[in-house]
């Protein structure tokens, strides 16, 4: 697999409407603006009880504003991925032994 930097994104997790967070979250955008992505998951407690359940937010909460943002988030990055795809030249594999075995 080809590793591009392309390929990156800076998911911004934990948000609050704490200055430092918001400020945090501000140079993420700031420094980053090509590999940010301007969905942040934001702290909940939700989040932090599925954690402690060991399940996935949108198993243990569908209709949280947490999982609403990971299923905006997955959308986002699904997009993105086939963006990328679709970009890249497909290479054709050569055969190393086109002789069918004796």
């Amino acid at each position: 697999m080809d590793i591009h930097l392309e390929n990156f994104f800076l998911v911004p997790t934990l948000l609050d409407n704490s200055r430092l967070s918001q400020q945090i979250y501000g140079s993420y955008l700031n420094e980053f603006d090509k590999y940010s992505v301007e969905i942040p998951i934001k702290r909940a407690t939700a989040g932090q009880e599925a954690m402690a359940n060991r399940i996935s937010i949108l198993e243990y909460a569908q209709s949280s504003d947490v999982a609403s943002t990971y299923r905006s988030l997955i959308e986002f990055l699904w997009s993105k991925i086939n963006t990328i795809k679709q970009k890249k030249p497909i290479k054709k594999r050569s055969a190393v032994n086109s002789r069918a075995p004796a």
